[in-house]
Formats: structure tokens, sequence, C-alpha cells
């Protein structure tokens, strides 16, 4: 064997070793681990691909970083010597995500030079590197400058280390080989500057690209493409589910005076693999785990996070639950965990804010169980859990609740605060409304220009040296009501809210409706729980200037409520599959919120709503562009970003209930209605995706309808961007022996390939007006029909259709 070959054969190990310690000792070794000298290499057209993704390092120095339990998880790649470069080229597979890459670095697909990159990984990347090293000849190592590499880069590889050390500990205790681990690469473009690129089987998007950016004080992951890698796309591999199951939540939690929350939790765990000894389970940032146990003895546990890992996991932070041996398949077993945190925050005047509402003790994320729950809370506040009420009482200076759910739900919330308090039944529901007795101090009413009072005052002149009374005007703070004196109004329409939607969804997952205020502009409709904005509480009139004008009064008075009540079926009953699928949810919520302000208002006040959120998706970003063409709707969180902050909910509740109502037009109600009610009773406890709520809207159209299975609607309107400007054109001629209608329909705003169905509308002095249906296309589309009756008026898409500009 040649000399120089066996030391480097040490380091291609077929799996990771079996770790013998502590998981927390791994995890610090991990992250600690740093880059080795020793192991640093000249490299030349050396290449890898993870699936989509292609690297190329043509000229540089290649280190690795140090082997911990004989694995390395990390290098660094830098090509600043002469004729030093590397490169990376992505192709997106789908039109939309070349379009989207397309807007970040200003190509459809990625080809860019870098000479500075930082990888991390748990899959066989090292392996990769080194073999085509040891192919290459004798390695032309250099200590010399791997030495000056060290003390230049190696905080920064700590630091990135250290974002995913959780999951590199997970990946090294769980065995589960390279083929399951992931790839990550921090990389300092020539043209496009830093950004990342993310390859994970775990994912439901194996491959991501972006950047971690800043605005207003608030991070984002910008993400330019996400999409599915290669052998996920031909079904070849398949995201790893969690590998076991969570029931019977018992949760016994007290919050200090000081609103320190600790909280024991205990659940039944039940894995769905044998052998397995590592568990994931979710838990808020803000909470942080004292002990844990299975079946009764002491488990080992894991917690970290880091600001790119929470990005990327939408907030969450990872517990890593130890066994300390393989657990079987099928069999039960008690978990418990001991936590601590700070999750409730005073907003002032006893008002206070839940900010972790459905991760404040660790769970697995939208998974249906049955809880029971026992809360101590201080004696003078009130304390609001959803579920059965099995007993309360007082004990010393705290209160406690103890409530049991039997549904199955996907969560557990709570409120507090102090409170007043309305009951109501309505047939065989009960709401209960809690009321803040004061507001917080930022809904405070500032003066009202111009309100003033004569009032008497008493004045020294220094011209005079004297003391004279004047009558001066004095600005009047208007008193602001307290919640409480909404109470009851808002307990009658949330009840006729509920009763109405159960009539037609069918009875919600819990008879008893909880509804309690929280600090901000937004409401959450947890199940048996409702959250509502402290301003929804208000008058119109007493509301802050920033919650004032026509489309916050409706929003407030008339749709907030509703929405969140509408979110007991649709995010309760029904959950969506997956990130690209949680627009459904949020869509059919707030759809459901305008049946029910149709309802009370009439259909002038749904198409006010309706054409506001056109107007809203039509608004121009700093950027120059329309927030509709942010992203399409399925982007789902991606469309949180710091370019259109505002993009995600205008585009996720604005256009995705636009689409609920194309699709209703096109159904007409009675299809309409009995489509959704069926989506309830067949996806209820489970998941729904958007091609699995395309395939079922399609069994509902009408016979003869264009398009009958949706294909072209949902590639434009959901999978796709775009809102097109239309413009008719038309003439009617004809006499005696009939009449024939010609028109033409212009399309223009959006790309060439958008096509939609659109309805032309030939109205007569009597009967019913015939309806011709039109494709739209780049060019413009001609028609004719032709009628025995005399035509009077030809209208594009009167009952509006189509989300659409009309010129």
């Amino acid at each position: 064997m040649v000399r120089w070959l066996a030391p480097l054969l040490l380091l291609l190990p077929a799996a990771q070793c079996a770790w013998e310690g502590t998981a927390a000792d791994l995890a610090v070794q991990i992250r600690t681990a740093g880059l080795d000298r020793d192991e640093c290499y000249r490299v030349r057209d050396v290449s890898f691909a993870k699936e989509d993704l292609r690297f190329y390092l043509t000229e540089g120095y290649l280190v690795f970083g140090k082997a911990v339990d004989g694995y390395r998880r990390s290098a660094l790649f830098v090509g600043e010597v002469e004729a030093g470069d590397a490169e990376v080229l992505v192709f997106p597979p789908t039109r939309s995500e070349r379009l989207a890459l397309s807007r970040s670095a200003k190509s459809p697909n990625l080809n860019e030079h870098f000479k500075l990159a930082v990888m991390v990984f748990s899959d066989d990347t090292c392996e990769v590197l080194l073999k085509q090293i040891l192919e290459a000849g004798e390695p032309r190592k250099s200590p010399e400058m791997g030495v000056l590499l060290e003390q230049e880069w190696n905080g920064t590889v700590a630091n990135l280390t250290a974002s995913f050390e959780i999951r590199l500990a997970e990946d090294a205790l769980t065995e589960a080989g390279p083929s399951a681990g992931f790839f990550f690469c921090a990389l300092r473009g020539d043209q496009l500057g830093n950004f990342d690129i993310l390859f994970d089987p775990r994912r439901e998007e194996q491959i991501v690209i972006g950047r971690v950016a800043e605005r207003g004080g608030v991070a984002y992951f910008d993400t330019w493409t996400s999409f599915e890698a290669r052998s996920f796309r031909n079904q070849s591999r398949r995201a790893p589910g969690a590998g076991f199951r969570l029931s019977n939540y018992r949760v016994a939690a007290r919050l200090e005076p000081d609103l320190t929350l600790k909280v024991t939790t205990r659940v039944t765990l039940t894995p769905s693999e044998s052998g397995r000894r590592v568990f994931e389970f979710s838990l808020s940032s803000r909470m942080r785990v004292a002990a844990a146990y299975l079946a009764g003895a002491p488990a080992e546990y894991l917690q970290r996070e880091s600001l790119r890992e929470s990005l990327l996991r939408d907030g969450d932070s990872t517990i890593l639950l130890r066994a300390s041996s393989p657990l079987e398949r099928g069999r039960s077993y008690e978990v418990e965990f001991q936590t601590e945190g700070i999750v409730v925050q005073s907003s002032g005047n006893n008002v206070y804010f839940v900010g972790a509402r459905d991760n404040w003790y660790p769970n697995l994320p939208l998974e249906f169980a049955t809880y029971e729950v026992r809360f101590y809370y201080p004696a003078d506040l009130n304390l609001v859990v959803p579920g059965d009420l099995v007993d309360e009482g007082v004990e010393g200076d705290f209160r406690f609740i103890h409530a049991r759910i039997q549904t199955p739900v996907r969560f557990l919330g709570f409120n507090l605060g102090d409170y007043e308090t309305f009951s109501m039944s309505r047939g065989p529901y009960r709401v209960e409304v809690h009321g803040n007795k004061q507001v917080e101090p930022a809904l405070r009413a500032p003066p009202r220009p111009g309100a003033t009072v004569p009032m008497l005052r008493r004045l020294y002149d220094p011209a005079t040296r004297r003391t004279v009374i004047v009558t001066v005007p004095v600005e009047i703070v208007p008193p602001v009501l307290t919640p409480p004196s909404q109470l009851k109004e808002l307990a009658s329409e949330i009840a006729s809210a509920l009763e109405f939607l159960a009539g037609r969804f069918g009875p919600p997952p819990l008879r008893s409706l909880t509804v309690s205020p929280i600090p901000g502009t937004f409401g959450q409709g947890f199940p048996g729980l409702l959250y509502l904005s402290t301003v929804s509480y208000l008058r119109p009139e007493d509301r802050p200037a920033a919650a004032s004008g026509p489309y916050f009064e409706t929003f407030y008075s008339d749709i907030l409520a509703a929405h969140e009540v509408a979110h007991q079926w649709w995010g309760n009953a029904v959950s969506s599959q997956g990130p690209q699928n949680t627009w459904l949810m949020e869509a059919l919520a707030n759809y459901s919120a305008l049946l029910y302000l149709e309802k009370r208002r009439g259909v002038k006040a749904l198409d006010s709503v309706l054409a506001e959120y056109r107007k809203r998706l039509l608004s121009v970003t700093s950027e120059g562009r329309t927030i509709e063409s942010t992203g399409p709707i399925v982007w789902g969180g991606r469309l949180l970003s710091s370019q259109a902050p505002q993009a995600w909910q205008t585009i996720v509740y604005e256009k995705g209930s636009w689409i609920i109502h194309m699709l209703r037009r096109r159904m007409g109600d009675d299809r309409f209605f009995a489509m959704l009610a069926e989506l309830v009773k067949r996806y209820n406890r489970s998941a729904l995706s958007a091609e699995q709520f395309r395939l079922a809207a399609s069994k509902y159209m009408p016979p003869g309808s264009p398009d009958p299975g949706l294909e072209t609607f949902f590639q434009n309107y959901v999978y796709s961007t775009g809102l097109p400007a239309l413009r008719l054109q038309s003439s009617i001629r004809g006499g005696a022996s009939g009449w024939t209608v010609t028109g033409k329909v212009t399309q223009s705003g959006v790309d060439e390939d958008f096509s939609a169905w659109v309805p032309v509308e030939i109205q007569f002095k009597t009967g019913r007006p015939a309806v011709h249906w039109v494709r739209t296309d780049s060019d413009p589309v001609e028609f004719s029909a032709s009628f025995k009756q005399q035509p009077v008026k030809v209208v594009l898409d009167p009952s509006d259709t189509i989300l659409a500009v009309k010129r």
C-alpha cells in the first residue's frame, strides 16, 4: 500500500460510530471541534453533487473539521490563490421556482462562482471529497496553510456548526447512515454575496437556497428557491416520518407571580419502528428542559437553538430525547418532561400576552391527541383553557383549573388576564367570552384634534405683572370604553357565527368555545379556544388610528372573530399536509368568515371586501412589483420575507379567499357548500393537500364545465402568480332570422403562458342570460355565439368568477 494512503483510508468510515458517551457531551464536541490544520489539502478539479446541486472546486485549499467519534462534519474551501475558483450549479425543475430564483439571483438557474465556502454535513460529503483526493494521486497536504485557515476561520466554522448542533448529534446518535444525513453550505458568491444552500432528505422540499436577512429589527430567511430533489420527485425516495406518535397528554402547569411558567408534561410515546433510541420533540425556544424521564427512569435530553435553524424551523426549538436502550415498535412508553421558562409577558394594566401558544409544552407538531390539564396561577388573575371543566378552586395564593379534552385535537392553548366574563348558549353550543377589565396602555386613545371645551384658567401676564382669569380651550382625551362593555355583543356575534358555520360544515370538534383577548392586531383559533385582538373588543370610534378606516373596521368588527371561529373546522378538525398547503386552512377559514359577513350584511358587503382584497394584491412593493407577484400561494411561509413582509398575509388570506370564491362561482352555491361539508367529513382529523383539494372540488363542477378537472385554474391561481387585466370588445348583429354575438377578449399584465377560462354573459330583455366561456391567451381570443332572441348586452364576468382587472 502506498504510504500516504493508509492514514487517509481511516477517514472513510462506512457509517458513523456508535457514541458511548452522553448526547450533551457529543454535542459539545461537535460544536467545539473546529478545523483540523493537519487535514488541509491543495485541491484541483474536485467535484461533488447533492442530487440537483452540483459543486466544482476548481482550484484552492480544502481543510476538514476535526473528527468526533470518527467522523468529520465540516469543511472549509478557500480559493484565494492564483487561478483559484469554485462554482455551484442549480437548475430548478419547475417554472415557478426558476422565476423565484431569477428575482434574487437575476437568472432562472444558479451558476455562481465563489472563493469561500463553509460546509457542515452529516452525510457522505467527507467520504466523497477524500475519495477524489486519493484518486487524484499523492495528496498535496498543506499544514502551513491549515494553520492560517484555522486561525482565521475557526470561529465562523464553529458558529455555523453550532447552528446545526442538534441535528448533527441526532444523526450521529441514530446511526441512520449517510443517506439520511444533511448538507449545508454557506457561500460567498462573486456576484451574489453571502447565501446558503441546504440539502436535507428529511424536509418536504429537500433543497433550499436563500439567505438570512434583517428588516426593521426582524430576522428573516429569504428563500430564493426551494424544491423537491430529483429522487423525491421521481418517487424513488420518500421523506421519513417522525418514527413515533404521541397520545394522551397530561399537563400540570404552574404560573408563578413573576410569570415564570413551570410545566410537567406526561405523554404516551409509541414507536412506529423497532430499534429506535432517539426521538425529536418540538418546544418553544422560551422554555428550557430541566429534566426528562422515559418509562419512569431518568432519560438523556438535548436542547439548543440557533437563529439560522430557528428560521428554517419557523421559530421552534428542538429537543432530543435519548433512551438508554432501543424501544420496541408498537409498545407504549410513558415520557415525562419538566420544563420552565417565560412565555407570558405583561402589556400593562393587568393585560398579558402569551407568546408561545401552541408549543409551551413539548409536543409533536400538528398531531391529534387527547389532553388533560391542571393549571395553577396567581389568585388575583383569571386563566382559561379549553375542554370540559373537571374541577377548579383556590389553594393559598393560587387558583387552579382542571380540564379534560376527550376529543383528539392538535394542540392545547391557554390564556391569562384580569377578566370580566359573559357566557351564553346557542342550541347545543356554549360560548364563554372573557375581556380584560382595562385596555393595555398601547390602546389608550390620544387627544383628538379639535375636540376642546372652554375652561377658566389663572394666568400670569408678565406685561402687566398681574394674574388674570382667561378662558382657554382644553383638548379632551375621550374615555376609552373598557373591553367588558362589548362582551355581550361579542358573545352573541360569535355564537351566531358558530351556529351558522356548524349548519354548513357539521358540529365543531368541541361544543364549548372559550374566547379571550390577546394584545396585538391578530387572532388565532385553537381547538375550543379563540385568541382575539384586544382591538376587536373596542368600539370602532375607540380604536387607535392604525386600526381605523373602512377596511380595518370591517376586519375587526365583522371578519376576525368569525375567521377564528371557522378554524374550529379549518385547521383543527381538518389540517394541512405540510408547509405548502397551510394556505388552504387560512383561505377556507377566511372565506367562511366572508360567508358569515354575506349572511349578516348582504352580498354587497362581500363584494366590497373582495374588491379591497384585489386592490391590496395589486399594491406595489418598494421594489416596484405587485404584492401578488411575490410568489404563488403554495409558497406559504416563504412569502414572509424581508423584501415584502406583508405579502404572506395578503396572498395567503386575501388571494386565498379569492380562490375559494372563484370556485364557488364556478360550482354554484349548492355544489359549493356540499363540497365543503364533504371535505370536513372526509378529512376529519387528517391532512389535506392542494392536490386533494383540487380533486375534491373537481367532482362538484357542473356537467359540461370548461376545465372540469380544474387543472388550468390551479396551475394559474395556486401554483403560479398573475392577476390578468381583461378587456372585452363585442358586437351584436342580426335580424328576424337570428342574432350573432361576436367578440374578442384581450389579456395583458401576465406572463405569456397564463390562461384562464372567463365567462362572457349575453343578456336579453327577457329570460335567463346565456354564458359563453372563453379561454384567454397571450393573443386576443375571438368568439361568436348565435341566438334566436335579440341580445341586448354583452358583459365580461359580471359575477366576478375570476380574479382579474376588467378594463
